[in-house]
């Protein structure tokens, strides 16, 4: 009986790394390019590749969700200036969110947003803070 419960107790701190490592997940991977349009202007994309079964949420979803947006933050000084708003490049997926009963917009597999951004001082940068829930 005890040698069981010692071959017992093995297998379980064996596997015990395995649940803990499991839980560490990156479903969604972001990548950053910029496009010179003319000088001192540029369009910056940010692309995010998402795993099979997982998706990232649109910058605008409708009232009454309780999914969480994608927001990008730009961090600007006064030489850096946003031409209008985010622009979304994929398919924006549309479902009936089970959980809460409204409308939820998603992307699945992949999504590509970007910004025009014009600076004066091309010794300046942007930075940008990313928010998502995947």
């Amino acid at each position: 009986m005890q040698l069981k419960l010692r071959r017992l107790f093995l297998i379980a701190v064996l596997l015990l790394p395995v649940t803990i490592f499991a839980q560490v997940l990156e479903p969604v991977k972001w990548s950053f390019e910029k496009n010179k349009i003319e000088e001192g202007k540029y369009e910056l994309f940010f692309k995010a590749s998402i795993d099979d079964n997982w998706h990232v949420y649109d910058t605008w979803l409708p009232a009454g969700n309780i999914s969480l947006p994608t927001v990008f933050d730009f961090e600007t000084s006064e030489n850096v200036n946003l031409v209008d708003s985010i622009n979304r490049h994929s398919e924006v997926l549309e479902e009936i969110d089970q959980i809460a009963g409204v409308m939820t917009r998603y992307y699945a597999n992949e999504a590509v947003f970007s910004q025009i951004v014009e600076i004066s001082d091309l010794s300046d940068s942007v930075t940008v803070i990313l928010e998502f829930m995947a």
